[in-house]
């Protein structure tokens, strides 16, 4: 764990609520978190998770954040989408409209039992999903992007790379990700990264792009990189996908936080800058009645 983690701003743990909704395909587990009793309620979140074991490796960052975010008068929800950790269903079976769905139904939660949904914070490819939940919902008026995947193809391409450094050495192993891709396409399930990924999924991901800015006006943005020194420029894609969104009119704030890829490491690690500048972007958000 890094040692850092102690400068996180983290209030007394509030009491989880376990979460069991009726799913298109099976049960799903999720747990809330309230919002401290003690400060005005601004509403809550739904965590949009990233994708596979990097959903795992994030787990802690979402649990430091959720505490933070209590200590705004902000709940959180924590869903596991079909086929991915204690809900229903094996990942191989899972799609990217059933998660869609089984998040909205996180979202329909929150407005009848929580203190409705107003923020998405998503997480690497689940930041791509949660831009398309707010676009399709009026409701949503605030996006909390982490490290966001901005293509699904590219994101897809690189998780399927770590197939074939896998086996390099094998003289039947694969060698390309077009003859993954080319397996997808002939409906067979293709496995990566200790994850058997689903021909409907796996075509899906090719052709993932953030929506139109149009989609998104009215909404606040907070797009959160961490790695780079503060200040830094984002990479060239992420910078287009920023600017087209400022030019439609959508109120983005970008920030540039230090911190380890915790999406990535092995060891639990955690990026408190993030954590800090993420509270403090929720901070702005208006108390509700």
């Amino acid at each position: 764990m890094n040692p850092a983690a102690a400068e996180c701003p983290v209030r007394p743990l509030r009491p989880l609520r376990p979460v069991l909704l009726e799913g298109a395909s099976g049960p799903l587990v999720g747990f809330y978190r309230s919002p401290d009793a003690a400060v005005v309620t601004r509403g809550d979140v739904l965590v949009v998770p990233a994708f596979a074991e990097e959903m795992n490796r994030c787990r802690a960052m979402v649990t430091i954040q959720a505490q933070a975010l209590a200590g705004l008068g902000i709940g959180t929800l924590v869903l596991d989408m079909f086929g991915t950790g204690d809900s229903a269903g094996e990942f191989e079976q899972a799609h990217w409209d059933l998660w869609r769905q089984d998040l909205a139904l996180g979202i329909d939660w929150l407005r009848q039992h929580g203190n409705g949904c107003v923020g998405l914070l998503g997480i690497r490819l689940g930041a791509l999903m949660a831009a398309e939940l707010a676009a399709a919902d009026p409701g949503i008026q605030a996006l909390l992007l982490w490290q966001p995947v901005i293509s699904g193809k590219a994101h897809w391409t690189q998780f399927l790379r770590v197939r074939i450094a896998a086996e390099m050495a094998l003289a039947d192993g694969v060698k390309s990700t077009e003859q993954l891709r080319q397996q997808s396409a002939a409906g067979q399930t293709v496995e990566a990264s200790g994850y058997a990924v689903g021909p409907k999924l796996a075509t899906r991901l090719d052709q993932l792009t953030m929506p139109a800015g149009e989609h998104l006006v009215g909404k606040s943005v907070g797009w959160l990189d961490v790695g780079g020194a503060p200040g830094a420029a984002l990479p060239r894609a992420n910078a287009k996908q920023v600017h087209d969104w400022q030019e439609a009119g959508v109120a983005v704030q970008v920030l540039q936080v230090a911190g380890p890829s915790f999406w990535q490491v092995h060891e639990r690690d955690v990026a408190p800058e993030l954590i800090i500048a993420t509270t403090q972007m929720a901070s702005t958000w208006a108390a509700r009645p």
